[in-house]
Formats: structure tokens, C-alpha cells, sequence
């Protein structure tokens, strides 16, 4: 198990306790450091003192989010897998038991993740499958639905890659950055769970919030979560949710696709409009193009000619000229 932390002191310590309480309990969790300030170092080594299934990785602060770090204590890690977790967030007790059976016949997986808003209650709202190819490519933009705490692989599926956790290019998330390199291997198995087994609190939620209010919320969680069945019971609310949000989702597909079919009876009737107008119009075509042939045909007349050839003629121009006017001014009878 990895956790990586920089700065969130005593909130790690619960992370840490949550990775340590799993149902698994042959596993080594390591604690890497990231150029920790005083008060996550203490909390890190109060962890190490209280189990000895805990290593810590100190370092020197690092490039972007100390990614490279990672990879340096992965090349200790004796285990079939690697999970992690978020020095924030907190696993349900069998987290680590459910991605280890995912894992039995994959290469990366992840399971659901019950984000809790910061005034009270929870929603889901990473969902994807990376069985599906749709999911695959569009994890290829700046989406991302696998959260660090939620996803776990094989350590050999992780030895096998070309390149392990390094510093992310400027504007792609450490995290999905280094999906990317798996989703990069077409031989590599990928699944998706469909059980919640993380509880997030991201950051980008509570930046409003000090690190002394963040750790009286996630205390306030880890508390009533230990009262007995409390997991299982934050499980069936959330897959009650699931439930409710697959019965909108599919709402939404069938009206949007009752406005599609609406959509093209609309288009096949302006679509056999517009062939009428087509028809109308080449029959139109037909008759000025009839009428252009007949115009021509005078044209081309000896006797049409001849006049316009004598017209063109200045006297019998001019005399043709003083006759129209004077039977135009001719008084009448």
C-alpha cells in the first residue's frame, strides 16, 4: 500500500489507520514523503511506531507532485499488488480485499468512490468502465474517473511498463498520467468494480477550509464509521444512489431519444418538402428552358431578321419613327 503525502499533517494519520484496519492483513504500507513540513513528518513516524507493517520513504521535495519518488519505493515492494491511497481520504475495511480479487484476473482496476461533500452527505460522481473502449479513449482527453485512493494493479503489470511514476507534463493530472501509461498496453487487462470502497474528501472541494477544520470532518466521518455496520451501511446508501442515478440516467436516454426520433420525422418531412420544391422547380426549368428555345427559333426567322435589319437602316429608321408619332398624335374620331 502507498500513500503519498506532502503537507496535510494529522489528516494522514487517519488515512493511514483506515489502510492498516483492512481485512487483508498480510500487506506493508508505505509512507512516502514528499519534502513533508514538520507536522506531517511527526504524524508519519507516529504511524511507523505503531505498526511495524509501516515504511517510511522520506525525501527532499520533488518535481510537480514527487512522482518520481513513488517509483523508488515501488522498487522495494514485495507484494502481488499495489493499491493506494490518498493521504486524505479514507478505505473501507475490504477495500484492499475487493481489488485484490478484481486483480486476480486483471492488470489495473479500481473500484467506486463515495465522495463526502464538506457540509454533510455524499455523492458518487466517478463513474466509467475501462472494460469499455469508449471509456479508454476518452481517458485520453482531460477527463479522468479513477481516483489514486480507488485504484490498484499488479506489481508486475507496473515492472512491465516502459516508464513507472514520473514528474506529468504542465496540465495533465499526476494521477491520470501514469493510468495513461497502462492504457497504453492493448495487452494489459483493465476492469472496473461496481462496489464503493473509498470515501474521498477532495481538496479542490475545501479549499475554503483549514487543515484544522478538514481533519474535524474527516474525524467526524472515521468516528461514526467505526460503530458497528456503519461501512455497510454508507455502502447500501450509496448503491441506492447508483441506483437512482442509473434510473435518471436511463430517463434522460429515452427522452433524448424520443426528441431524436422527433427530430427526424421532422427532418423526413422537410426532407420530402424540399424534394416537391425540386420537382416544381425542374418542371419550371423545363418550361422557361422551352421558352428560351422558341425565343430563339424567332430570332433566327428570315422574317425577324429582315425587319431588324431594316430598322437598322437610318432612313427607314427615322421614317418608321415619324410614322409612330404621328399616328400617336392623331386626333381621335
Amino acid at each position: 500500500m502507498l500513500i503519498p503525502t506532502h503537507n496535510h499533517g494529522p489528516l494522514l494519520r487517519l488515512a493511514a489507520t483506515s489502510a492498516l484496519a483492512q481485512t487483508v492483513a498480510d500487506l506493508e504500507v508505505f509512507i512516502v514523503l514528499d519534502g513533508p513540513d514538520a507536522a506531517t513528518r511527526a504524524a508519519a513516524e507516529e504511524v511507523a511506531r505503531s505498526d511495524t507493517r509501516v515504511r517510511l520513504f522520506p525525501n527532499p521535495k520533488g518535481e510537480r507532485n514527487g512522482e518520481a519518488h513513488r517509483h523508488v519505493a515501488l522498487q522495494e515492494a514485495r507484494g502481488r499488488i499495489v493499491c493506494y491511497l490518498s493521504d486524505d481520504d479514507l478505505w473501507f475495511p475490504d477495500h484492499v480485499e475487493y481489488l485484490d480479487g478484481l486483480l486476480a484476473d486483471a492488470d489495473l482496476a479500481h473500484s467506486l468512490t463515495v465522495v463526502a461533500h464538506p457540509g454533510g452527505g455524499f455523492h458518487l460522481p466517478y463513474v466509467g468502465d475501462l472494460a469499455d473502449p469508449w471509456y479508454r479513449r476518452w481517458l485520453a482527453g482531460p477527463h479522468n474517473f479513477i481516483p489514486l485512493a480507488a485504484t490498484g494493479h499488479t506489481l508486475a503489470a507496473y515492472r512491465s511498463l516502459a516508464e513507472g511514476w514520473s514528474p506529468a507534463p504542465p496540465g495533465v493530472w499526476t494521477d491520470l498520467n501514469m493510468w495513461r501509461k497502462f492504457l497504453a498496453r492493448p495487452d494489459l487487462r483493465m476492469v472496473t468494480g461496481g462496489r464503493p470502497t473509498m470515501l474521498g474528501f477532495p481538496s479542490p472541494a475545501r479549499l475554503s477550509m483549514d487543515l484544522a477544520q478538514r481533519l474535524s470532518e474527516m474525524e467526524s466521518w472515521h468516528a461514526r464509521l467505526q460503530q458497528p455496520g456503519a461501512w455497510e451501511a454508507l455502502r447500501r446508501q450509496a448503491t441506492d444512489l447508483l441506483s437512482l442515478r442509473a434510473a435518471e440516467l436511463q430517463r434522460d436516454g429515452l427522452a433524448a431519444r424520443a426528441e431524436f426520433e422527433a427530430e427526424r420525422d421532422r427532418l423526413t418531412e422537410s426532407e420530402a418538402a424540399l424534394a416537391k420544391a425540386r420537382e416544381e422547380l425542374t418542371r419550371s426549368w423545363a418550361e422557361v428552358t422551352s421558352l428560351r428555345a422558341e425565343l430563339d427559333a424567332v430570332r433566327t426567322s428570315i422574317t425577324y431578321r429582315a425587319g431588324y435589319r431594316l430598322a437598322s437602316i437610318p432612313v427607314i429608321g427615322r421614317l418608321g419613327r415619324w410614322v409612330g408619332k404621328a399616328l400617336a398624335g392623331r386626333p381621335s374620331r
